[in-house]
């Protein structure tokens, strides 16, 4: 069931940690909150898992205005463009977001340039990332780079 955890994985979860008692809660809590925001590889393992935290577990995909208000409320210090990412998938795509368009999405942000010089659109991008990436350019008046460009950099 979507945003909840089970007695069985609430209590095992202290157990893990070794954690018996309220006040080892909060410190517990604390120290994950230090972690996720400043560790990024521990911000992806998070962030990834919201994915299967917040989907009905019988579907393998995430509707879209849910998937926005995630990504507002878990990136908005972290990609410049996420209001036009957000507006782009509630206005052009508006279909349901997979567990691969969600994670390609913070590989997206955490590895292309703001301006997406980098952005490479033979990688294994979803087609989401790349049509989003034509539509920012679009917005911001940047040209794509030719074939010309590229074969120039080689």
């Amino acid at each position: 069931e979507p945003f909840s955890i089970s007695r069985n994985e609430w209590t095992t979860g202290w157990q893990k940690l070794r954690i018996t008692n309220l006040d080892g809660m909060k410190k517990g809590l604390d120290k994950f909150r230090r972690d996720v925001t400043g560790r990024q590889e521990d911000f992806k393992a998070f962030y990834n898992w919201v994915f299967s935290f917040v989907k009905p577990a019988a579907q393998k995909s995430m509707e879209f205005g849910y998937a926005t208000e995630y990504w507002k409320l878990l990136l908005p210090d972290r990609y410049q463009h996420l209001d036009a990412w957000c507006d782009f998938i509630e206005t052009k795509h508006k279909k349901a977001i997979n567990f691969d368009q969600w994670s390609q999405f913070y590989e997206f942000i955490t590895t292309v340039n703001p301006d997406t010089s980098n952005y490479d659109a033979d990688g294994a991008w979803p087609v989401l990332v790349d049509e989003f990436v034509e539509h920012l350019r679009k917005q911001l008046g940047i040209k794509a780079p030719s074939v010309k460009d590229d074969e120039d950099n080689r």
